[in-house]
C-alpha cells in the first residue's frame, strides 16, 4: 500500500512522455502534410495558368512554371512519406490518421 505514490509518479511520467511523443510527431506530420496540400494547390494553379496561356506567347514560360511546381509537389510528397515512415512517427501516424496521399491528389 505504501508504494502507490511511486506507481502514480511512474504512470504520470509515462503518460507525459507519450503525450510529448505524440505532440512532436503530430507537429512534424502536420507540417509535412500541409506542405503537400500547398503544393497541390500550386500545381492546380499553374495547370490553370498553362491552360490559359496554351495558345499565347507565354506558353513556354507557363509550361516551365508548371514543371517546377510539379517537381516541388513530388519533393513534398517524398518528404511527407519519409516523415510518416520514420520509426518514431509510425505509431502516431497510424493512430492520428496520417495515411497515404490519395490517388486523386497524385499529380
Amino acid at each position: 500500500m505504501k508504494y502507490w505514490i511511486i506507481w502514480l509518479i511512474a504512470g504520470a511520467s509515462a503518460a507525459g512522455l507519450v503525450t510529448v511523443w505524440f505532440a512532436a510527431s503530430r507537429s512534424k506530420l502536420m507540417h509535412a502534410k500541409r506542405s503537400v496540400d500547398h503544393a497541390i494547390r500550386q500545381v492546380k494553379l499553374h495547370m490553370d495558368g498553362y491552360a490559359q496561356a496554351c495558345n499565347g506567347p507565354y506558353k513556354a514560360a507557363a509550361l516551365h512554371s508548371l514543371n517546377i511546381s510539379r517537381s516541388i509537389y513530388r519533393e513534398a510528397v517524398i518528404n511527407y512519406e519519409t516523415a510518416r515512415h520514420k520509426l518514431v512517427n509510425r505509431l502516431p501516424a497510424l493512430l492520428l490518421g496520417y495515411g497515404d496521399i490519395p490517388e486523386k491528389d497524385r499529380l
